[in-house]
């Protein structure tokens, strides 16, 4: 390696490290410790990029079990539980007097004093989703103590635990680095992927579409993989594949930092600091979108839309977009780091010619009898059309500004195969364009219902979502004068959809004699075709017994410890949320 790019990487890591330090002196040192007594690895952390998401916290692997001791990272109170099906599952929440909550997530168990006030307030609302708060008096905790045990519950895909620390009065989620808990990272992020978009007419070697170009090297310097000259005009944004991992785990997480430079000159940065819950959506603005869902690359904009609000970014000028107006060589940098400073970089050339270039972009126009239309959207703007169907979007939906679509499709529309679905479906096809544009606030959509259906059957309607292929997801809704309303987070196509068909419950195979002699849990599995499960209730003997529930497993379960002896006769009751309801008995024997 040449000594001028050593000592080029050199003062860069030292910068980093620097900028990190600083931003932790504002954060309390050596007052939380590791919430488990291993050594800690990293499967997710702070700011990573998820499924419209940034995530909230670590988390912390532990071995691909069950049942880690789970320890408080500092004096306290639990200030709120929560146990259910979804989500974080079982979570415990402590507020700690330096005025910050900790937040450990995903438990398979409770504590025996923290276990008692669940399950007393499940009981007192027969119900296994709960969520409530504490006064400070009743569960002081102090640093170190076991308060649980690492899980997979809720909304977890394998077991670990997910750590959080949270401002107390904001709410605003924290990158735990700043508090003095040290991670061993000695890897540098890795790249994979350059992006260059032509923003506003702008071109990319002659066209209005975006070049990816591949990126090839190791760790720490980088280089694009193909030797061709990128030829640029106009407004110009970069993007790029980046990830970072730390010592003894293979995920592919999120750098603590990026930053690009144009001809030496800083144009965008961000550093991955803090963050508030309703902010976490502007991931889909500050990624590639459409890049993500059409080819799962995650691409991190180094730009920003007019509607990205997300309050890491720093050092931006223009909103990162690079004005390319005369005919000269540029040279671009990107460089990314983790917490403790290690360090990546690629450098490359581009070519500018300052070709005059029509920005104007005009929505299409289609001839009035036809069944499509397009209109101009304003991120900023609501906008409402009553058009059949009847569609309300709210201002700061979008990220920028856009054309959108609507077209009214009969139930053979080419380009969704629905014909196993053609009598299921009560409405015209609504579609709504581009998929490949993100909301960041919900829309609403009302579609007009066929009159055939009887006016006892109307309560079972709702919206569903089409794919290319004719698979369909539910997207909720209600009946109410003649049309189906729901709320949506995504463009796409949707019709009307009923739901008749009742939860499907399978029941244990006992021995004869209902025998329970030798099983430590006793498990119902319960699935529904469309609308979702929306409530089960498990008696014993005419009285609500705790059984929990785990969606991704669809199971209902109850340990056989925590059942009566002798023998009962098990009712289990499971509705779907159109009100169809399945019912099952089972007589045991303990």
């Amino acid at each position: 390696m040449p000594r001028y790019l050593c000592i080029m990487l050199r003062s860069f890591s030292l910068s980093l490290v620097i900028s990190a330090g600083a931003f932790a002196q504002q954060y309390p040192q050596g007052f939380f410790r590791m919430p488990v007594d291993s050594t800690v690895l990293l499967s997710g952390n702070f700011g990573e990029i998820r499924h419209d998401h940034f995530h909230y916290g670590w988390d912390i692997k532990t071995g691909g079990k069950e049942g880690v001791r789970v320890l408080a990272a500092g004096d306290g109170y639990v200030s709120r539980l929560r146990a259910g099906p979804g989500g974080y599952g079982k979570a415990i929440y402590i507020t700690h007097p330096n005025g910050y909550v900790t937040v450990y997530a995903h438990l398979s168990a409770f504590n025996d004093s923290i276990g008692h006030h669940v399950k007393k307030m499940q009981y007192e609302k027969e119900l296994y989703e709960v969520d409530f708060l504490l006064d400070s008096a009743i569960l002081p905790v102090k640093k170190g103590e076991l308060i649980g045990l690492s899980g997979n519950t809720g909304f977890s895909e394998a077991p670990h635990l997910h750590f959080e620390i949270r401002d107390a009065k904001t709410e605003e989620i924290i990158n735990p680095y700043f508090f003095g808990l040290n991670v061993t990272d000695k890897i540098k992020p890795f790249f994979s992927l350059l992006a260059v978009y032509p923003l506003d007419g702008g071109l990319v070697n002659g066209s209005t579409e975006p070049v990816y170009l591949p990126v090839t090297g190791k760790p720490g310097a980088y280089k694009l993989f193909s030797k061709d000259s990128i030829v640029v005009s106009g407004s110009i944004g970069f993007g790029l594949e980046v990830f970072d991992s730390e010592s003894g785990s293979s995920g592919l997480n999120q750098v603590y930092s990026l930053e690009l430079q144009v001809d030496g000159k800083t144009v965008y940065a961000y550093e991955m600091t803090r963050f508030a819950f309703d902010q976490t959506r502007y991931v889909n603005c500050h990624i590639d979108y459409k890049a993500q869902r059409a080819e799962k690359e995650t691409i991190q904009k180094a730009f920003l839309l007019p509607g990205n609000k997300f309050p890491v970014y720093k050092n931006v000028k223009n909103n990162g977009i690079i004005d390319f107006k005369t005919d000269s060589m540029h040279t671009v940098k990107f460089l990314a780091k983790d917490y403790y400073g290690n360090a990546s970089e690629v450098t490359f050339a581009v070519k500018s010619k300052g070709a005059q270039i029509n920005s104007q972009k005009k929505c299409r126009e289609f001839p009035s009898e036809d069944a499509v239309r397009q209109y101009p959207l304003k991120f900023d703007s609501a906008y409402s059309l009553d058009w059949w169907a009847t569609i309300q979007i709210p201002p700061y939906a979008l990220f920028e500004n856009t054309c959108f679509t609507i077209a009214f499709f009969s139930k053979t529309f080419e380009g969704i195969q629905v014909v196993k679905l053609k009598d299921s479906i009560y409405s015209l096809l609504v579609e709504i364009e581009d998929k490949n544009v993100p909301l960041f606030q919900p829309l609403s959509l009302a579609i007009p219902c066929d009159t055939s259906v009887h006016d006892s059957l109307k309560a079972k309607l709702l919206i569903i979502q089409l794919d290319d292929k004719g698979n369909f997801t539910s997207k909720g809704g209600q009946y109410k004068n003649g049309r189906v309303s729901t709320k949506l987070w995504n463009f796409g196509t949707f019709a009307i959809a009923m739901d008749t068909t009742a939860p499907k419950i399978r029941e244990p195979k006992l021995p004869k004699g209902g025998s329970i002699a030798g099983l430590k849990t006793l498990e119902f599995k319960i699935s529904d075709e469309l609308s979702g499960i929306k409530t089960y209730r498990v008696e014993i003997d005419g009285k609500w017994i705790l059984f929990e529930y785990e969606p991704k497993k669809r199971s209902l379960f109850c340990k056989t410890s925590d059942l009566p002896a002798g023998k009962h006769t098990l009712k289990v009751e499971v509705s779907d949320s159109k009100g169809n309801k399945t019912v099952k008995w089972l007589t045991y024997a303990k």
